[in-house]
């Protein structure tokens, strides 16, 4: 028998992450609470416990209020893809609560950014993944490029574009303004400054 909870103890959390596959940074303790803290979202942090007590699966879950995307339960705000952790029972115990929550909190949508075989969900198609493969040799890196992403590149150099790491706020604010732009251009809402 698998029992859905939205509290567990953190060592256990923790020991269930080490020992599972397909495990990411969206997955840890951390991650909420930066989310928490940032974004002032409210968690829905679903675990599945089994007999014992021990944790075979999670599913983490955010509410966002956006006059933009609607209201929805998030599996993960800012990350490309969150997958349901668990063996099968454990996965399906949790997608159950997790349309329990949808039932109870109303939101527009429930959002899992995984790839899902159940009746009450549909694909769509909002997210992508690039893979750039790297070798130590910059000029086989460049080779890669489609010829119009080498024309900007080499255009960017021209104008003076240069890539440096740094700290200092004033160096974050101009990126901010940069991104605020492209957000703008694109319709999505820009990150607080915290989250940089």
């Amino acid at each position: 028998m698998i029992e859905v909870v939205q509290e567990t103890d953190e060592a256990l959390w923790r020991d269930f992450l080490a020992h599972e596959p397909g495990v990411s940074l969206f997955h840890t303790p951390e991650w909420k609470s930066f989310i928490c803290e940032t974004f002032n979202y409210n968690s829905y942090y679903l675990f599945a416990k089994n007999n014992s007590g021990q944790m075979t699966g999670l599913l983490p879950l955010f509410y966002i209020k956006s006059i933009l995307t609607g209201n929805r339960l998030s599996s993960l705000p800012f990350a490309y893809r969150c997958s349901i952790l668990g063996d099968p029972n454990s996965q399906a115990a949790l997608l159950t609560k997790a349309l329990e929550l949808v039932e109870e909190l109303n939101p527009s949508y429930l959002e899992v950014r995984d790839s899902l075989d159940h009746s009450s969900f549909q694909f769509t198609n909002c997210y992508s993944t690039y893979i750039l493969e790297l070798s130590n040799n910059p000029d086989e890196v460049w080779k890669t490029f489609k010829s119009n992403v080498r024309r900007n590149i080499r255009q960017s150099r021209k104008y003076g574009i240069r890539v440096e790491e740094t700290k200092a706020p004033k160096a974050l604010k101009g990126l901010l303004q940069v991104k605020l732009h492209h957000k703008k251009e694109v319709r999505v809402p820009l990150p607080p400054l915290v989250f940089f």
